[in-house]
């Protein structure tokens, strides 16, 4: 497995506010720099519940079952987890791990079906199985501080150990064989090639559109989605 290079920069620190978090996409440096456990002094505070409320509501945007801190640029050891509000007729269940640990695994093995796990900070359309242990006995803090134990299994551990490569600057492509690593990497760029073609074609195309106030709105909202959409990819080289 390829191993997370060391730290050069300190992470930004999360301010003591209302939230907004987008995703860090994949290869942001984010994403390969462990982070730190939370200080203890910061449990039960505003700060903490502000990040988590912030993961959680982040989460359920990108339809994803677990986000860790790395994804959205927080440099403290938080993840959050609802496996089953995808389900038909299930609700939400958010749960927030701090400061997680494992503490005992199992002797077998599981791996999600093809097409396999995905990411949200590896938006490429690429989905790979991936060897995880069957199930593990985890500890982690809640927002006083105080410490939790609990087996999870199946669906429930394959997350918990996909948000715990995360903590420790891992991605899920890290796990993979250098071939389907290299399949990812080359996904990657085409996605990011696909996505630039697209776009010059629409800036060619409104250039001779009539300049109507309609049409301006219209251009102005579209480039602007354009460069949200061009941030998330121009880091894959």
């Amino acid at each position: 497995m390829v191993e997370p290079p060391e730290a050069t920069e300190q992470l930004p620190e999360p301010k003591d506010q209302k939230l907004d978090l987008g995703l860090v996409i994949w290869p942001d440096k984010f994403l390969r720099h462990p982070v730190a456990p939370f200080p203890e002094e910061n449990l039960g505070t505003r700060l903490v519940k502000n990040t988590a409320g912030a993961m959680i509501k982040t989460m359920y945007k990108y339809q994803g079952v677990g986000l860790a801190a790395q994804q959205v640029g927080v440099p403290f050891q938080i993840f959050v987890m609802d496996s089953g509000w995808h389900n038909e007729g299930s609700k939400k269940h958010p749960r927030v791990f701090l400061n997680p640990r494992v503490t005992e695994i199992g002797d077998g093995a599981v791996e999600l079906k093809r097409p396999g796990e995905g990411c949200l900070s590896f938006p490429y359309d690429y989905r790979q199985p991936v060897a995880r242990v069957d199930k593990l006995e985890l500890e982690w803090l809640d927002f006083k501080g105080e410490s939790h134990h609990e087996w999870f299994e199946g669906y429930d551990a394959i997350i918990i150990q996909h948000e715990l490569d995360h903590l420790a600057g891992y991605c899920f492509i890290d796990r993979l064989s250098p071939l389907k690593r290299d399949m990812a990497l080359r996904r990657a760029r085409k996605m990011r090639r696909r996505y630039e073609n697209g776009y010059k074609k629409m800036l060619k195309s409104m250039k001779n559109a009539p300049r109507t106030k309609e049409y301006q709105l219209k251009r102005g909202a579209a480039f602007d989605a354009g460069v949200r959409a061009g941030k998330e990819l121009a880091t894959c080289e």
